[in-house]
């Protein structure tokens, strides 16, 4: 009889536990819409991170739709993933990435979805050493890069930021933090491109990988260590660059 109610209540437990899973997956799937955005987040961070709510906080500020959410969440079989306008990948708190993980981001990519990947992201494994000569990433972000391999203590260079004024205006960059520069052998005319400047204090550097190979999407930033930001497409789907 004993044995008999311990399995009842094991069981019931059971139904328990996937019920509530059940509505927290629900929630996570069908609270992000058409039009929201998907910060995604590895397991062992929490959401109150202060590098998950800098995020959160900024896309705010923009008017974005943008919600947190687990990689498990996000790639679970059961449900599908939710439907949402794109993608981000963070950098700081997503450095560490599987190789199963990586797979998965490559194939939503593959099938049409959109991805922001940004800088450091996914660029370690889950033990926290680079894992290839290569950024695991690097064909969704269309050039080469996180190439501590080859580069070692190279692999990350400060530079100025540059651009087009054209691109700055879409950008959103707003006038009197980017300045026309003359780029070498160019004319005295050529004043189309342009760097980001602080007020009074000259150029701003930013930390970014070096990059290596040919870049077949749209520049958007370039530095001295290469493709600084950029928008690739990769089979069906998109993928913005920021190497920042």
């Amino acid at each position: 009889m004993k044995k008999r109610v311990a399995t009842i209540v094991a069981g019931a437990f059971c139904v328990l536990a996937l019920g509530t899973w059940v509505v927290v997956r629900a929630h996570d799937q069908f609270s992000v819409g058409a039009d929201g955005l998907i910060l995604l987040v590895p397991d062992s961070a929490s959401l109150s991170d202060p590098k998950v709510t800098v995020w959160l906080d900024a896309a705010d500020e923009e008017g974005l739709h943008v919600i947190p959410m687990h990689d498990s969440a996000f790639l679970s079989p059961l449900f599908g993933r939710p439907k949402c306008a794109g993608v981000i990948l963070p950098d700081s708190v997503h450095e560490q990435a599987s190789d199963l993980f990586i797979g998965e981001i490559r194939g939503y990519v593959a099938n049409g979805g959109n991805l922001m990947l940004v800088y450091d992201a996914a660029t370690k494994s889950i033990q926290g050493f680079y894992p290839s000569g290569r950024s695991r990433l690097s064909d969704l972000a269309g050039v080469d890069y996180a190439l501590y391999k080859n580069l070692g203590d190279a692999t990350i260079r400060a530079g100025d930021m540059t651009s087009t004024i054209q691109l700055m205006k879409q950008l959103g960059v707003p006038p009197g933090k980017y300045f026309p520069f003359l780029a070498p052998n160019a004319s005295s005319e050529n004043t189309t491109s342009t760097q980001l400047k602080r007020y009074q204090y000259g150029n701003l550097e930013y930390p970014s990988f070096v990059t290596a190979g040919d870049y077949t999407g749209q520049v958007l930033l370039r530095s001295s260590a290469g493709i600084a930001a950029g928008y690739h497409q990769y089979e069906k789907g998109r993928v913005l660059f920021v190497n920042l």
